[in-house]
């Protein structure tokens, strides 16, 4: 059971990455649903479990690696595919979209912009992964603008 636990919470072992595990593993998660291109139907659809998931999972890694340990980034998934939702990575932009999502879920999760710092005060699990959904939920507002908007998608 604590193998299945690190393998889901540091998504395929990306979050053991020495230098950056969480940006690492964005990267990689980027990089693997533009390669994919899933519909905004299929991105829906993963959200639910991943999310229910996430929590269980990341209080486990916390008990046995400290609080809000880095290598825990299941979490960035739950926010990536926030960022994501209803966006088509596919055809001419499809490489911009990707590339704005992960920058502006890479900014606001680091950033922490109200009330996600708060938010990481929740206990166990439920604060690991609420801060990140904040930032997917910011990130996927000005990505929906940016596509809208500018050129590339």
């Amino acid at each position: 059971m604590r193998q299945i636990n690190l393998f889901l919470g540091s998504v395929a072992w990306t979050g053991l990455f020495p230098i950056a595990p969480a940006t690492f593993t964005c990267a990689v998660l980027t990089l693997v649903l533009w390669l994919w291109a899933p519909g905004p139907w299929t991105l829906l659809i993963m959200l639910p479990p991943a999310l229910v998931l996430s929590v269980p999972v990341a209080s486990r890694l916390e008990r046995d690696w400290g609080h809000d340990p880095g290598r825990c980034t299941i979490d960035e998934l739950v926010g990536l595919l926030f960022t994501f939702q209803g966006t088509t990575l596919v055809g001419a932009g499809a490489w911009q979209v990707a590339l704005a999502g992960f920058l502006l879920f890479r900014f606001f999760d680091i950033a922490k912009i109200w009330p996600a710092r708060r938010l990481e005060d929740l206990p166990a699990g439920w604060g690991i992964v609420a801060d990140d959904v904040m930032a997917g939920v910011y990130s996927l507002i000005i990505l929906r603008v940016v596509v809208r908007w500018l050129p590339i998608g």
